[in-house]
């Protein structure tokens, strides 16, 4: 039964809802463990800030929650209708041109952190294997202008599906640490601040990552969470 309705869940379609309802009963029960769910907003909106190093983070991203998660993705996986509607007409995720300024994104954006809603960011913008990429500023502009709080998120999956891998390897366990919301005020205009807030939260990124990738390798017995974040 496709029990998602109300609330943020009026902002996607029957794809998201259903998707959401299948995963979300068995998949952080098998394949992750995760600290710090306690920190993502049971209400209001917030930038989902994470590293991305595989096409599952964003799976995960929406694994950890109860809420629907607005990506910001690459307007090239809607290369066809099915994909289009798939992904952005009834999947909720905003279409972003790399290449281009994207006015049109970032005001999607923010009048979704605005409404409430809670949108999905990795400011690297592709993804890394290793260190973590540079960080484009739009995280912190966004947030600085719709004046709401980044959450900070790690998502250890170099192991499990890394780029370059057609399958998954399920022998692997994800581990996901997420850090306390960060505030910042300013002019989201000035350069400087903006730059300066986006490498404060790739430093919250870093060291989250590191510590899920230690305890991943050492097998730590961290949660198998089962997906609490926030009813808004």
């Amino acid at each position: 039964m496709i029990r998602r309705r109300g609330g943020d869940w009026d902002s996607v379609g029957i794809n998201h809802k259903t998707l959401h309802t299948i995963a979300y009963a068995w998949h952080n029960k098998l394949l992750a463990r995760t600290k710090g769910l306690e920190h993502l907003p049971r209400s209001g909106g917030f930038l989902y800030a994470g590293n991305h190093t595989s096409w599952w983070d964003p799976i995960l991203m929406s694994a950890t929650m109860e809420r629907p998660v607005h990506y910001l993705a690459k307007h090239t996986v809607g290369k066809n209708a099915f994909a289009r509607w798939f992904f952005f007409q009834s999947g909720g995720a905003i279409p972003v041109d790399r290449n281009a300024r994207n006015p049109e994104a970032y005001k999607a954006a923010v009048a979704a952190l605005k409404n409430g809603e809670v949108v999905g960011i990795f400011p690297e913008a592709t993804r890394y294997v290793g260190e973590l990429g540079p960080a484009k500023t739009g995280v912190a502009r966004m947030a600085l202008e719709a004046g709401v709080p980044i959450v900070p998120a790690a998502f250890a999956t170099d192991k499990f599906w890394p780029p370059k891998k057609t399958l998954p390897d399920l022998r692997e366990t994800v581990y996901i640490h997420i850090g306390a919301p960060r505030s910042f005020q300013g002019d989201p205009q000035d350069a400087d601040l903006a730059r300066k807030v986006t490498d404060e939260v790739m430093a919250d990124i870093k060291k989250l990552l590191d510590e899920a990738k230690r305890a991943r390798d050492a097998k730590e017995p961290w949660p198998k969470a089962r997906g609490i974040g926030a009813s808004g």
